[in-house]
């Protein structure tokens, strides 16, 4: 909860449709974020720098999808800066059948985390019916090395590894409903 004397949010924001390309650019400052700090206090003299860039094209029968997102906490015990980018193709075979793939690396910048940066690589395939009005997505993730409490999780879709275990495995079903 913020204070009544808080400043405010600044958030700037850059769209740029060319052709069959997009590009985008956001980003934000909370100069009174007031996250936890490490012994669980709130810090009154918090800041959160949040932003991300990211494009997609398309191009006869398939598309590309690329993004960088990052974050810069500071407060009086730490300054970190988490960055993180995906790269993900998809080329449709016909009408109904996509195969895609997604390769995602993340770095928390020693927050919580122990483990090696996520490197994660996913192939998967989607089945289109009633003219993209359902879509069945099945993928399956592989991720290279460990992955500890501050990128596992159950809503993440992988599971927290012991110490020095790495090579999970993920597998992933979705059905969406255009209306």
């Amino acid at each position: 909860m913020r204070s009544p004397a808080a400043a405010p949010s600044i958030a700037g924001r850059c769209v740029e449709q060319i052709g069959t390309a997009q590009v985008s650019a956001i980003v934000t400052e909370e100069p009174d974020a007031r996250p936890l700090d490490l012994d669980g206090t709130v810090d009154d003299e918090s800041e959160l720098r949040q932003w991300t860039v990211d494009g997609s094209f398309e191009f006869g029968g398939g598309t590309l999808y690329a993004a960088v997102v990052g974050n810069h906490i500071e407060n009086s015990t730490v300054e970190r800066d988490e960055f993180g980018f995906l790269i993900q193709g998809g080329l449709f075979l016909n009408e109904d059948w996509e195969l895609m793939a997604r390769y995602e690396w993340g770095d928390l910048d020693g927050a919580g985390t122990v483990s090696d940066d996520p490197s994660i690589v996913t192939p998967g395939v989607s089945r289109f019916f009633n003219r993209q009005g359902l879509k069945f997505t099945a993928d399956v993730g592989y991720a290279f090395n460990e992955m500890d409490g501050a990128w596992g999780g159950a809503s993440r879709g992988w599971r927290t590894d012991a110490i020095d275990e790495e090579g999970q495995l993920v597998l992933r079903t979705r059905l969406h409903l255009l209306f």
